[in-house]
């Protein structure tokens, strides 16, 4: 399914690589038929694509990426960012980067109106409790299990909170890129 003939993943690399960021590591299922040809298409100096070779739970996408970044970057935190969140723009990454490297919080996290969302910057320091993540689940017990540490970042766009669980989360952000491009 695509969006204007995007991919979702196109889109949401596009933001990212429409950011300040330096590089993005996109952590993909390398055993999915006709994966290569959107990876082949999105391809970019700044992107880096992991694949991972069997289906994966959440734990082991977020490791895989984990570990490539801390492997090649020198970054004080580590952005964690969902592919299937296209309303995220370059402009509210772009906030949460600026917020985050002014403050001396390990975590960084915007929110909508109060509600936490994606995507989120985890320092470097929390390494081994990433690493010991397991099963479908992401990195929310870390930011949950220590709120002084969390600097929470209010964005303008509920970008942050939307992602595409089902075909009606995806028919939705569709009709509205299209109304709003």
């Amino acid at each position: 399914m695509a969006i204007d003939g995007k991919t979702v993943l196109e889109i949401t690399l596009a933001n990212h690589l429409g950011s300040s960021l330096d590089g993005v590591c996109v952590v993909v299922p390398g055993w999915i038929e006709g994966f290569k040809e959107v990876t082949a298409r999105a391809a970019h100096p700044r992107a880096a694509f992991v694949e991972i070779a069997g289906p994966c739970e959440m734990s082991t996408s977020l490791k895989a990426g984990w570990s490539w970044v801390r492997d090649n970057t020198e970054s004080r935190g580590i952005m964690v960012s969902l592919a299937d969140q296209p309303l995220v723009g370059p402009r509210t990454i772009d906030r949460l980067i600026e917020t985050y490297l002014a403050s001396d919080k390990a975590i960084g996290v915007p929110t909508y109106r109060g509600r936490w969302g994606h995507p989120v910057i985890i320092g470097r320091e929390f390494d081994c409790e990433v690493m010991k993540l397991s099963g479908d689940r992401g990195a929310r017990e870390i930011l949950s299990g220590r709120p002084d540490l969390v600097l929470e970042v209010e964005v303008e766009s509920d970008g942050v909170l939307v992602d595409l669980d089902r075909i009606e989360d995806f028919e939705a952000v569709r009709s509205r890129m299209r109304d709003h491009g």
